[in-house]
């Protein structure tokens, strides 16, 4: 996957109102307030952690957006799409150790909520409350099912 290919989903995202927020490597977490100081990215890159907030006036101001969520109830949210050989899969720990882990596949219409995503080499990470790994074709697709929050007004 090459870096100019991101950009379309990043044009993706943004069409529908998300800001793509740099989160760190996969290695290095970044402070939420570092990445709000730095505010939405204009490109994006693999191995690197990305979060999606919506789009508001003020895209440093973290309590505003926060607000926005509230008022509209606006989380990003995809639909696994059909018509694919393999959708994806989900990892879900269930210790603390981490050594209970179920893998399952992901099945079509199945609906996930992510606060973020990761360009791996050969799949893309959404970072969600289980660990949820897609190809590249089923997430571009997915993507196209994301809620278009781009009318809603901010506060």
């Amino acid at each position: 996957m090459h870096t100019e290919d991101l950009g379309k989903y990043f044009q993706i995202i943004h069409d529908k109102g998300w800001n793509v927020y740099f989160r760190g490597t996969a290695k290095e977490k970044i402070p939420v307030g570092e990445s709000m100081q730095r505010g939405p990215v204009s490109s994006l890159e693999s191995n690197i952690r990305y979060a999606l907030l919506p789009k508001i006036e003020d895209a440093h101001d973290k309590s505003a957006i926060n607000e926005f969520i509230r008022r509209h109830q606006t989380i990003p949210e995809i639909i696994v799409p059909p018509s694919f050989n393999y959708y994806g899969r989900v990892v879900a720990k269930f210790d603390k150790a981490g050594k209970d882990e179920v893998e399952r596949p992901l099945t079509p219409q199945e609906h996930i909520t992510f606060v973020g995503f990761e360009f791996l080499p050969k799949e893309v990470r959404l970072i969600s409350p289980n660990r949820t790994f897609m190809p590249y074709e089923v997430f571009e697709t997915a993507l196209r099912s994301l809620r278009n929050i781009s009318l809603l007004k901010g506060i």
